[in-house]
């Protein structure tokens, strides 16, 4: 009853490489090859596909792939989602590699749910890196780590996939991963929850990334979404509403050197550290990031710093709020930063926009206007072409000022002609900025405006 799927010999430049016959192994309650998913895990071969019907499976124990190159597909509904439902009954792990799988061994389109464990209740992955796609874990528990998913020096690759209502667990309310090149792509986290660390994901090692995601309602102690250690890539996620009891409302980062750019962190909460907070941390750098309307109890609406440096380049901290520091507090810490904007933050006391103790951060070509109470409380290094004033006029940038460091010059006519368009309507940020007259293309007119503006101090100064 096998579906046979002949794969031909293939002949280049004299040299013969035979890929063998894969099958197709079906699994449904009547008609297949099988009822049982373990069933046809013993008798698939590498390269072998079992096939899933649009139904639920209760195994009654954990599925394990045995180190075998297989996939493991569910079928979809009409809109894409999975349809095969994986169900652990609450009584155990649900799915397991443990035997050297490597990226051949996959699961797709797969329901992993009611899952649970000491550790990793909807999957378990040591020593493995199996590829998950269009997957949805759901309602896992662990007692442990990872609640649907954990990781030992195993380095799996998570796409298209979504990790809702997980928990309870100790650490990693999602995904608790120590050790191997994690790569979590185009996943969506929302409402899992831990008693301690990471209410979605817990990152420790090099060589991690997560990459456009998006955390939302994620819940614990420390770290609302993420804790991270080690140098992950954060590119193009956004955190929403995430809240940390402790610190770090979207963002708990621990020693080594994280790269997060792109990211936007929008109303989201915590005790210190509404959107983030580095503690004894590496030099973490965030580049062309958003923070507006997070909000902490205590110290830092947007960020707190302790005992660590950081470098932030072309973000944005807006409508913050916190005791101390509506945007950042640094204690004991020196953060950089570079080309930034802080606006219409909040605090209850000096330092609106940045309070600091026991620290000088380095500030460049940034603009600080409209926060409540002052800019500025604490020592800093002005490394010049800033903008920092008490009251709400004076940097809001002017015509011309297309990068931003408070000045009509040159720099600014090189930007202009590179995003000349002429005739042509703009079709990049680039072409966007040099729109004076906004009539969505960058012309002579714009070229007037830019003339008349030349020289001109945007800064007030």
């Amino acid at each position: 009853m096998h579906r046979h799927l002949m794969v031909p010999v293939l002949v280049f430049s004299g040299f013969s490489v035979s890929a063998g016959t894969a099958e197709t192994i079906t699994v449904c309650t009547s008609g297949c090859d099988h009822t049982s998913i373990n069933l046809a895990i013993d008798a698939a071969s590498n390269g072998d596909i079992i096939q899933l019907s649009a139904e639920t499976y209760a195994e009654g124990s954990v599925i394990d792939t045995d180190g075998k190159a297989i996939t493991l597909r569910g079928a979809t509904d009409k809109n894409g989602a999975a349809a095969s439902i994986l169900n652990g009954n609450n009584a155990h792990r649900v799915l397991q590699c443990s035997s050297g799988e490597g990226a051949d061994t996959r699961f797709e389109n797969l329901v992993v749910q009611n899952g649970s464990a000491s550790t990793g209740g909807g999957m378990y992955n040591q020593g493995s890196s199996p590829t998950l796609v269009n997957c949805l874990f759901t309602g896992n528990r662990s007692n442990q780590d990872g609640a649907a998913l954990r990781n030992l020096d195993a380095g799996p690759s998570i796409t298209n996939c979504t990790f809702s209502d997980n928990g309870p667990a100790r650490e990693g309310g999602a995904i608790y991963h120590s050790n191997g090149a994690l790569s979590v792509i185009g996943c969506t986290f929302m409402r899992n929850e831990c008693e301690f660390s990471a209410g979605a994901l817990y990152l420790s090692g090099d060589e991690c990334q997560v990459i456009d995601c998006t955390f939302t309602e994620n819940l614990a102690e420390s770290g609302g979404a993420i804790v991270m250690f080690g140098s992950p890539r954060i590119l193009r996620c956004t955190f929403t509403e995430n809240v940390a009891q402790a610190n770090g409302g979207a963002l708990r980062v621990g020693d080594g050197g994280a790269d997060i750019s792109q990211c936007e962190f929008v109303e989201n909460s915590a005790f210190e550290g509404g959107a983030l907070v580095t503690v004894w941390g590496g030099p973490t750098t965030f580049t062309d990031c958003i923070f507006e309307r997070n909000s902490a109890l205590m110290n830092g609406g947007a960020a707190y710093h302790n005992f660590s440096n950081s470098t932030f380049t072309n973000c944005d901290f807006i409508g913050n709020t916190a005791p101390y520091g509506g945007g950042m507090r640094n204690v004991n810490a020196s953060p950089e930063l570079i080309n930034c904007t802080f606006t219409e933050n909040e605090a209850d006391f000096p330092g609106g926009a940045i309070n600091t103790v026991n620290a000088s951060p380095v500030i460049t070509g940034t603009r600080i206007w409209c926060n409540i109470p002052d800019a500025v409380d604490g020592n800093y290094n002005n490394g010049g072409n800033n903008c920092i004033t008490d009251t709400c006029e004076g940097c809001e940038g002017c015509i011309g000022d297309i990068n931003g460091d408070g000045l009509v010059n040159g720099s600014d006519l090189g930007q202009l002609l590179s995003a000349w368009t002429g005739n042509n309507d703009c079709a990049s940020e680039s072409c966007l900025a040099a729109d004076f007259n906004e009539d969505g293309r960058v012309d002579g007119f714009d070229m007037g405006l830019f003339l008349a503006a030349w020289g001109n101090d945007c800064t007030g100064g």
